[in-house]
């Protein structure tokens, strides 16, 4: 007996113009077997009296029902209606929209037909909402998974380019323990600008998360000689583990007078905010499915692949509704800054607009498996003079609740062990960058910035504030800065606590030792 279902569907595709061949292929490809298509299709051959007239006319005979013993009686010709003319015509051009529609697709068949042509009737794919809600719930319970994340992020104005950030991403995570995240990664990054007077910079890095406990090491880092930190030897921290946490938080931002502008992190309740923003992404219900495209394999598991909008009012609503748990979790958020947040919310979501954005959901576990988004943000409509930025974001996840082993590097430096030279020499190099404004105040005779191999404290105009430079110098750990100066050149160093030197001349500022007024003050180097 043939199947209703196959039944229903070979009419409607005999509807829009599809084959018979067509038609059985797809019917195959979706499991169905042989016997049953051809039982489907002869169901549809019904067997009508032959009885004379002098006009063709229509007979609709109804089926008998006969025994299975009995002799099948054979079918007698139809007499049906000739097909008026604009019948033919519209079956001819439904058979060609489709047609070119494959064409256009790259003349791949019937399998790219079947795969972009979405027939809302197909009998084949559950209810997608169904499968997106599903896909909500079991990513909530999702404890361990591999991600790999390609982006890129374009800023321009008036289409003029005004930069470029591409990154990869490959990791894994476990929050199991949601008090003690786990997770190490492989990260690169690239920016390109025109205002880049000496090439891109690009950093290649590894990552370790245990807790609130991060570790990262530098494998490898280029950049513009302009773009380097002052007194920083990048050959000298380029793979080397360090390591940052609380403590090196509060070393790092603590105030002149040993108090920290840190707010309490124990008053934040980190795990019961992620819970939060989990419930709140479930119960809004983000997702609108706008259409269903073919099917396919992502990291070698079968999945439905939808293409999906967050609406600008339903993504307003979450960030509101984010904002009001933030608060809630951390008490010593100022209420101004709230208000301003919650203010800008609404200008923010126009500028964006609705989202769109494919997914691809495992059709034998509904877990997220892929996902897609292409938007350009026309930030000018939240701020004059701001660009228009274009995201592109590409995300694959596998290896779900497969145990993952992540350990802390060994023999890793506390991150302050680097930095608070660093801060020493940013401040000696402020100085250096006074001391460079006073000699351009001087041209186009630099001679009396200097006395005997010193700064010229003496000096009528500027003598004193050489004199506090000096000794700022001296305060940060660096050496006397020596001087030298003639008519049209001078050159100024000092040599910081590393053994190394900052330097500033008429030419610019580097890191070289100053031994005369024609020394030239080469910019900063950066290590291999």
């Amino acid at each position: 007996m043939a199947e209703q279902q196959i039944v229903d569907y070979i009419i409607k595709a005999k509807g829009i113009g599809q084959t018979d061949d067509q038609t059985r292929n797809l019917l195959l490809k979706n499991g169905w077997t042989e016997t049953e298509i051809s039982d489907a299709f002869a169901s549809l051959v019904k067997p009508a009296e032959s009885k004379p007239v002098e006009q063709p006319v229509s007979i609709v005979q109804e089926p008998k029902s006969q025994p299975q013993s009995q002799p099948q009686v054979q079918p007698q010709p139809v007499i049906v209606e000739k097909p008026q003319p604009a019948v033919q015509t519209m079956t001819v051009i439904k058979i060609l929209m489709v047609l070119i529609i494959i064409i256009v697709l790259g003349g791949l068949g019937v399998f790219v037909g079947a795969k972009y042509i979405n027939l809302p009737w197909n009998p084949f794919w559950p209810n997608p909402t169904t499968v997106v809600n599903n896909m909500m719930t079991n990513m909530k319970n999702v404890k361990s998974s591999h991600m790999a994340v390609q982006g890129e992020i374009n800023a321009s104005i008036n289409n003029v380019s005004q930069g470029n950030l591409s990154f990869n991403i490959s990791g894994e995570g476990d929050k199991t323990d949601i008090n003690n995240i786990k997770s190490n990664a492989a990260i690169s990054v690239n920016v390109t600008a025109p205002s880049f007077p000496g090439g891109n910079i690009s950093v290649k890095m590894d990552t370790v998360i245990l807790g609130e406990t991060l570790y990262f090491k530098i494998n490898s880092l280029t950049a513009p000689s302009d773009f380097v930190y002052p007194g920083l030897d990048i050959s000298k921290i380029t793979n080397i583990w360090f390591k940052f946490d609380h403590e090196s938080l509060e070393v790092l931002t603590e105030e002149p007078n040993g108090q920290s502008n840190l707010p309490d992190m124990s008053q934040i309740n980190n795990s019961e905010l992620t819970r939060k923003f989990q419930d709140l992404l479930l119960t809004e219900n983000m997702f609108s499915i706008s259409k269903q495209l073919g099917d396919e394999t992502v990291s070698g598991q079968g999945t439905y692949h939808y293409l999906a909008t967050i609406s600008k009012d339903k993504l307003k609503d979450f960030l509101n509704r984010a904002i009001t748990a933030q608060t809630t979790a951390d008490t010593t958020i100022d209420p101004l800054v709230t208000s301003i947040a919650t203010s800008m919310v609404g200008t923010v979501t126009d500028a964006i607009g609705d989202v769109n954005f494919e997914m691809w959901v495992g059709k034998s576990d509904y877990l997220l498996y892929g996902l897609k988004i292409d938007k350009t943000i026309d930030l000018s409509k939240v701020y004059a003079g701001l660009p228009a930025i274009g995201l592109k974001i590409n995300e694959t996840n596998n290896n779900f609740n497969k145990p993952i082993t992540v350990k802390a590097p060994e023999n890793a430096q506390k991150i302050e062990s680097l930095f608070l030279p660093l801060t020493k020499n940013q401040a000696v190099s402020s100085d250096l960058l006074d001391i460079q404004t006073i000699a351009s105040s001087l041209s186009p005779n630099y001679s009396s910035l200097c006395t005997k191999g010193l700064l010229n404290g003496y000096l009528p105009t500027y003598g004193s504030q050489l004199v506090s430079l000096h000794a700022d110098i001296i305060k940060q750990g660096a050496g006397k800065p020596s001087c030298y100066a003639s008519t049209s050149n001078f050159c100024v160093s000092t040599q910081l606590p590393d053994g190394s030197y900052l330097c500033t001349g008429n030419n610019g500022a580097g890191d070289i030792k100053c031994t005369s007024s024609a020394t030239r003050c080469e910019h900063f180097t950066i290590g291999e």
